[in-house]
C-alpha cells in the first residue's frame, strides 16, 4: 500500500518521477489506497489529485460503454453481461469537476467522463486512471470482428498514456492476418540509430595518437634511411666508409633527441574532456508555476577525459545541494565502452571500487596517460558562466490563437540566451486536435483484424514541424550531417514511422526499414506527443560540457556537441481536444484522418 511505503523508498520514487520517469496508477474499485481526497494520507500527498474531493465513483458501468476507449472494435460481444465500477474526475458535458494540482485531463468517454488524469513532475509525469485494470472482466473479451482479446488493447489505450504511435496487433490479429494472406514479411533492414558508435566518433580521441604514431613511423623511417643505406651511399661516395659506425652513433643521437622533442610536443600534458551532452529544459508556463519545487535542468553525456601521468584520479560530477522541496541530487557518472567493443584494458591491472552506498557521482580511477570513456546522469541548474537558455519573449510570448472555427495558430518569440548559435533546429509543434482513433478497417463492409494503412502507425495528435539552420536566421534549412540526424531520431524514437505490417491488398510488399538502438533509451521526448507543447531541437557545436565535471576536485575544460531540447507545454483546449459528439477521442466520427505533422514551408 502506498501509506506502507518507508519514508526513503516514498522519496526515491518521487526523484525517480523528477528526473524523468512515468507512475501509471490505476485506482481499484472498491478501496481509495492514494487517499484522494483526504490530505496527509501518503507521502505522495502534494503529487496527487483531488486533494480534498474525491473522484466520483459510477458503479455497474457496462464494458461496452468503455469501448471507444479500449477497443479497436465497433463493439464487444458478450460485454452486456460485464460491468465494473470506475472512477470519474471530471464530466466535460456538466459540472463535476475534481481536477487539482496541476492535473489535466488524458482519456474521456464519448459522454464527456473523464477517467484518465496526468500531470507533470520535473522531466516526468503522473497518471492516474479511474478505471481498475486488474478487473478480470477485462481479461478475455469478444470483439465484433471475431477476435478475441484482453482489454485494453494497447495500441488505443497505453498509446495516448505513453505517447506512442505504434499499432500493436494481437496474437490473434496476427493469425487472422496472415490468414487472409496480408501479413508483410519482416523488414530486411533496419538502422540502428542509438550505436556506440554514434557518440564514439565524436567523444574519441584517437586523431592526436594517429598524429603522434604518424610522426613515429616517419621519423623511424627517415632514422633507417640515414643511419642506413642512404648513409653508407654518402660515405662511400666521399670514400669514408671507415666512418659508418661514428655516423651511424652520431644518427642514432640526433634521431634520438628529434624523437624525445617530438613526444615531449606533442604528449598532452593537461586534462582534456571532449563530450557529446543532451541538454533537457521544460519551461514553466501557467498561472500555477509550481514555484514549490525548483525548476532543474536535466542532461545525459557521454564523453572522453584524458588525464596526463600515472596515479590514481577522482573524477566526479558536482551534484546540485537541496533546493526548496528537491533533496540534494544523486546523479549517476560512470564508465562506458560502446555495445560491441571489448572493454578499456590499462597495462596496469589493479582494481578499483565505488561505494555507491555513499555516492554514485564520484570515485577514483587509474589514470595512465590515456583517454576514459565514461556517461554521466545529471540533474541541477545550470552555472551561470556556462550561459543560459531558450526562454519565451515576456514583450511577445508563445501563446495559441484559436479562430471561430476552432483552428489552432501558434505565434509568439523565442530568446536565445544559450553561449552560442543554435544550429540544425526542428521546431515541432504538437496541437490540442487529436486524430481519429485507430479503429479495425472495412474493406467489404465488414470488420477486417487490422487497422487500414493511412490510419495504421499515426501520431496522437495533428501538429506541425519545420527547420532552420540557425534559430535567429530564418533562412533556408541545411541538412544535417547523418550524425546530428541520428540523434534528432533518438529523441522521437517513439514517434519514427513504425514498420508497416500489413501487405497491400494487391500483395505489394511494403518498403519497410526498422529503427533499433542500442544507447539512448532515456533519451526519447515521445511521452510529450499525447497533448500540446512546442519542443525546440538543436545543436550547439564546440560548446562546453553544461555538466560541472570535476577531476580532483577542480572544474576542467570541455568541448563538444551540446543537443539542446527545449519544450514549452501549452495549455489544453478542452473543445478541440475533446469536442461533443465524438466517437472516442478526438476527430468526430466519420471525419477523414489528417496528416499527423505537416511540413511548415
Amino acid at each position: 500500500m502506498p501509506q506502507d511505503l518507508p519514508s526513503a523508498q516514498a522519496e526515491a520514487l518521487r526523484e525517480w518521477v523528477r528526473r524523468g520517469g512515468h507512475l501509471v496508477i490505476s485506482l481499484p474499485e472498491d478501496t481509495n489506497p492514494w487517499g484522494l481526497g483526504e490530505i496527509g494520507r501518503t507521502d505522495f500527498d502534494d503529487l496527487l489529485p483531488c486533494r480534498t474531493r474525491a473522484p466520483r465513483k459510477d458503479e455497474d458501468v457496462p464494458l461496452a460503454e468503455l469501448a471507444p476507449i479500449m477497443s479497436k472494435a465497433e463493439s464487444l460481444t458478450g460485454a452486456a453481461r460485464v460491468s465494473l465500477s470506475m472512477r470519474v474526475f471530471r464530466d466535460l458535458r456538466g459540472d463535476f469537476n475534481v481536477i487539482d494540482n496541476r492535473y489535466e485531463p488524458l482519456i474521456a468517454l464519448p459522454d464527456g467522463r473523464v477517467v484518465a488524469i496526468q500531470r507533470l513532475f520535473g522531466h516526468g509525469r503522473i497518471t492516474v486512471i479511474g478505471i481498475d485494470l486488474t478487473n478480470g472482466g477485462l481479461g478475455r473479451v469478444g470483439f465484433s470482428n471475431g477476435t478475441i482479446g484482453g482489454l485494453p488493447q494497447a495500441d488505443v489505450f497505453w498509446n495516448r498514456i505513453l505517447g506512442r504511435r505504434h499499432d500493436t496487433p494481437t496474437t490473434g490479429e496476427l493469425t487472422r492476418i496472415n490468414e487472409e494472406k496480408r501479413l508483410a514479411d519482416v523488414p530486411s533492414s533496419a538502422r540502428n540509430v542509438g550505436s556506440g558508435m554514434l557518440f564514439l566518433q565524436e567523444i574519441g580521441m584517437s586523431g592526436a595518437a594517429g598524429a603522434g604514431l604518424l610522426m613515429a613511423l616517419l621519423l623511424f623511417s627517415v632514422y633507417w634511411l640515414v643511419a642506413g643505406p642512404l648513409g653508407f651511399y654518402v660515405l662511400k661516395q666521399q670514400k669514408r666508409v671507415r666512418h659508418a659506425w661514428l655516423a651511424f652513433a652520431a644518427a642514432a643521437a640526433v634521431f634520438t633527441a628529434l624523437a624525445w622533442g617530438g613526444v615531449s610536443v606533442l604528449r598532452r600534458n593537461e586534462i582534456n574532456v571532449r563530450h557529446v551532452t543532451f541538454l533537457d529544459h521544460i519551461a514553466r508556463v501557467g498561472p500555477d508555476r509550481g514555484e514549490g519545487d525548483p525548476q532543474l535542468q536535466r542532461a545525459a553525456a557521454w564523453f572522453s577525459v584524458y588525464i596526463p601521468g600515472y596515479a590514481d584520479t577522482a573524477v566526479g560530477i558536482e551534484s546540485a545541494p537541496a533546493m526548496g522541496r528537491a533533496p540534494a541530487q544523486r546523479d549517476l557518472l560512470a564508465s562506458w565502452t560502446p555495445p560491441g567493443e571489448s572493454l578499456q584494458r590499462f597495462p596496469d591491472i589493479d582494481r578499483y571500487t565505488i561505494d555507491v552506498s555513499r555516492d554514485t557521482d564520484d570515485y577514483r580511477l587509474p589514470a595512465r596517460s590515456t583517454a576514459t570513456q565514461m556517461y554521466a546522469h545529471w540533474m541541477g541548474g545550470l552555472d551561470p558562466e556556462w550561459g543560459g537558455l531558450l526562454r519565451s519573449d515576456p514583450d511577445d510570448p508563445i501563446r495559441v490563437q484559436v479562430d471561430a472555427a476552432g483552428r489552432e495558430e501558434i505565434t509568439g518569440s523565442i530568446i536565445n540566451g544559450l553561449p552560442g548559435d543554435l544550429m540544425n533546429v526542428t521546431m515541432i509543434w504538437v496541437w490540442n486536435r487529436r486524430l481519429t482513433p485507430r479503429r479495425y478497417a472495412r474493406p467489404e463492409g465488414t470488420e477486417a483484424a487490422w487497422v487500414e494503412l493511412v490510419r495504421s502507425g499515426q501520431t496522437l495528435n495533428a501538429g506541425r514541424m519545420w527547420r532552420e539552420s540557425i534559430l535567429e536566421v530564418g533562412s533556408a534549412y541545411r541538412l544535417p550531417p547523418p550524425p546530428d540526424a541520428a540523434m534528432e531520431m533518438l529523441t522521437l524514437f517513439q514517434q519514427l514511422d513504425p514498420p508497416v505490417y500489413l501487405k497491400a491488398p494487391d500483395g505489394q510488399q511494403p518498403a519497410n526499414m526498422l529503427a533499433a538502438r542500442d544507447l539512448g533509451r532515456e533519451l526519447d521526448l515521445s511521452a510529450w506527443f499525447n497533448r500540446p507543447c512546442l519542443i525546440v531541437i538543436g545543436h550547439l557545436r564546440n560548446s562546453a560540457c553544461p555538466i560541472p565535471l570535476r577531476v580532483d576536485g577542480r572544474p576542467v575544460a570541455s568541448e563538444g556537441l551540446t543537443v539542446v531540447r527545449w519544450v514549452y507545454p501549452l495549455p489544453i483546449v478542452d473543445s478541440i481536444s475533446f469536442p461533443a459528439g465524438q466517437s472516442a477521442e478526438g476527430t468526430a466520427s466519420g471525419e477523414s484522418a489528417a496528416p499527423p505533422l505537416e511540413a511548415a514551408p
